[in-house]
């Protein structure tokens, strides 16, 4: 009997066996080869039936398992962290494309502002046909100079573009390069913010040839810096004929042509006096108290400013405080007057027209330090 013990792992003999003296297997068990044909089946199933002697008590067997189902959850779990990195890469993925180097570009143009005077701007963009376009809308008869600048970038993230002007021999033979800032800043954010507004990503300058005295050509070098590659460009004008000089001297033997006025009548100003008081006395006419709907309206009517830029100004919903507001509005009257210095006299009438003792004495102040500086 401790032979059948040993066999049958334990179970005693029941009467369940057969009258042959075979053991009838127990439900579940995979002693199912009995029923087969004699090929050996029987012995198969002893063999199944009898444990096999490993050495090894069932406690370790137990263990051993559950060690190697451990070490599969860990291999599982390592791959599942594995599986997680991965995503988390492919996720940021995305965020990488902040970091790609954007390119930009840029062209010089002109506008005759007299026979011997010149609007030159430098306008720098991320899509030229925006400024081209640009051009064909507000400024149809601007006159290109040069090739368009190859595309850059700037050397430090928000970086900033810079103007220096060199010197040459032609600034010594009576022609006169002016700035209308200083320092010649483009600053990379405001390209990327007013991507479809050159205006606000431009540099002035104007260009004045005296009459008489000027008679080689302007070919005046501007280097570019803070951008890779750095490059120079050039400010090409020449001096105006005799013949067109003749058909628009003054009349007056006294009168100094090269005191050039943008028209000849009363009440006109010269764009680049007239824009330096507007910079000097923009916290003036900040305080000043005028409404900025009514200086809005005003501009509209007098086309300084488009429905377009009413909108913006005005709009209720913006997130703009109204200081940040009003700037915006002075940068483009201003902007408006360096290009046409009649700009400024329109301006002096709104705030006379606003009818407050300030605005008027503003008006008053603004003219005054116009005449000083004429």
């Amino acid at each position: 009997m401790g032979i059948v013990a040993e066999m049958s792992n334990g179970d005693t003999p029941s009467d369940s066996e057969s009258e042959e003296g075979y053991k009838t297997p127990p439900e579940g068990s995979t002693d199912d080869t009995h029923n087969d044909s004699g090929n050996g089946a029987g012995e198969t199933s002893e063999r199944t039936a009898s444990p096999i002697n490993t050495g090894l008590s069932q406690e370790s067997v137990t263990d051993d398992s559950n060690q190697k189902l451990q070490k599969v959850e860990s291999t599982s779990g390592a791959s599942n962290v594995s599986n997680e990195s991965t995503e988390d890469e492919v996720k940021q993925k995305p965020n990488e494309d902040k970091g790609v180097t954007l390119l930009y570009t840029g062209m010089m143009y002109h506008e005759k502002k007299e026979v011997n005077q010149w609007m030159t701007t430098f306008s720098v963009v991320r899509d030229l046909e925006v400024l081209q376009q640009y051009l064909e809308d507000k400024h149809p008869e601007a006159e290109k100079d040069g090739p368009i600048v190859p595309e850059f970038k700037y050397n430090q993230p928000d970086g900033i573009l810079e103007l220096h002007l060199q010197d040459t021999k032609s600034l010594e033979s009576g022609w006169t390069v002016h700035p209308d800032q200083s320092p010649m800043q483009i600053r990379q954010n405001v390209v990327d913010k007013f991507i479809n507004d050159p205006m606000r990503s431009s540099i002035h300058i104007s260009v004045y040839a005296e009459i008489g005295v000027a008679k080689k050509p302007l070919h005046c070098p501007i280097e570019l810096t803070g951008i890779d590659p750095s490059i120079i460009i050039y400010i090409n004008r020449s001096p105006p004929p005799l013949s067109m000089i003749d058909s628009t001297s003054s009349s007056s033997s006294t009168a100094s042509i090269s005191q050039t006025r943008r028209k000849t009548e009363e009440g006109t100003f010269r764009s680049d006096i007239a824009h330096r008081v507007m910079t000097e006395c923009t916290g003036m006419i900040k305080n000043c108290g005028i409404d900025i709907h009514f200086l809005v309206d005003k501009l509209l009517e007098c086309n300084i400013i488009n429905a377009r830029e009413k909108r913006e100004i005005t709009d209720g919903y913006t997130k703009q405080t109204a200081g940040e507001r009003m700037d915006e509005l002075l940068h483009i009257i201003s902007s408006s007057i360096n290009m046409e210095g009649e700009v400024f006299g329109i301006f002096l009438d709104i705030l006379r027209e606003e009818g407050t003792r300030r605005t008027i004495k503003l008006a008053d102040k603004l003219l005054e330090k116009y005449n000083n500086n004429n």
